[in-house]
């Protein structure tokens, strides 16, 4: 029998592409003993081709503790040991993946309230206007959200804390590299659904695994102010939106509350400017009434994609 060497650095065997040396290993090893032997090949040489190596079983560690879980109200551990409590200001910088009862889990994207997921401050994935979760394969730098109540507020402040996470989508399940929190807080999870995210497309988002259409960004809070032109009074709504897309317009409602405590539409304009006017004429609107203005935006292409209104009360009290 006659051996011939390629000059290579890897072999190609059993459908693996595996590096010299170790299949010389294998090779030295069969003729040493004349008989059957087990080959072990390399983790690294059973990774599928153009799979990220943080997806890979070796690539990440699995954080599996059940008390992750959104659902899990941490004020059940107040009356146990506080070492069951999740702290993550000694986790070490890495890949992790998010396992609840040995099912996939991923980290969730809406403000999780306080005492839940084994923490007092919650960690959540915040995904800012027109930010979705990356596709497969795909990686994207996000911001996670830590939520905390002080004791003198009835109020939740959803984003006291940010941190910065690297989010990567390996098909089935992700993946997040993670650094340790400012104190005691914990990253939370949520059992992922059996549906397998939309592949959604460019003018898509994946919202809990449907394809929807991409919203416009919505107006600021707006701002009621009064104007005198002549002889006449106006009120002018004005808002701001944050976007470098000049392809919106903008819908503006005025409306006030009746005698009867019933709100009154008095005027409504699409637009493509950022403010509107209402004249106080003293018979449809007059001085002392509760005036409300609601704008939202939308695309000029696509009018019937709206994104989420935001309504403003006017706070003119004078005698009417």
């Amino acid at each position: 029998m006659k051996w011939r060497l390629i000059r290579s650095n890897s072999f190609r065997t059993m459908g693996l592409q595996v590096p010299v040396e170790h299949f010389l290993m294998f090779l030295v090893t069969i003729l040493a003993t004349g008989g059957y032997c087990q080959m072990e090949f390399p983790e690294t040489a059973l990774h599928t081709p153009g799979m990220p190596p943080e997806c890979a079983p070796g690539g990440h560690t699995l954080l599996q503790n059940p008390y992750r879980s959104v659902t899990f109200n941490s004020q059940r551990l107040q009356h146990s040991s506080l070492q069951d409590f999740i702290c993550d200001h000694s986790l070490s910088p890495g890949w992790y993946q998010f396992h609840i009862f040995d099912k996939p889990a991923r980290m969730p994207t809406e403000c999780v309230e306080v005492n839940h997921c084994g923490t007092q401050a919650p960690v959540w994935l915040s995904l800012g206007e027109g930010e979705t979760l990356p596709r497969p394969l795909e990686v994207k730098q996000l911001t996670a959200c830590a939520t905390w109540q002080f004791f003198f507020s009835s109020s939740k402040d959803c984003c006291l804390f940010r941190i910065p996470v690297t989010v990567r989508n390996c098909g089935d399940f992700y993946v997040y590299l993670l650094q340790p929190t400012q104190g005691c807080m914990g990253y939370c999870a949520q059992v992922m659904s059996d549906v397998k995210p939309a592949i959604c497309g460019p003018e898509e988002m994946d919202v809990d695994g449907t394809c929807e259409a991409k919203r416009p960004p919505s107006p600021s809070l707006p701002e009621i102010t009064a104007e005198l032109s002549g002889h006449s009074i106006y009120l002018k709504c004005s808002f701001r939106v944050q976007s470098s897309n000049s392809s919106l317009g903008y819908i503006v409602a005025w409306s006030r509350l009746s005698s009867e405590g019933r709100k009154e539409e008095l005027k409504q304009e699409t637009t493509i400017q950022t403010f509107s006017f209402i004249e106080l004429d003293g018979i449809n609107l007059r001085l002392g009434d509760k005036i409300y203005c609601s704008c939202s935006s939308f695309f000029l292409d696509s009018p019937h994609v709206r994104g989420r209104p935001c309504k403003v009360r006017s706070s003119l009290q004078g005698s009417g």
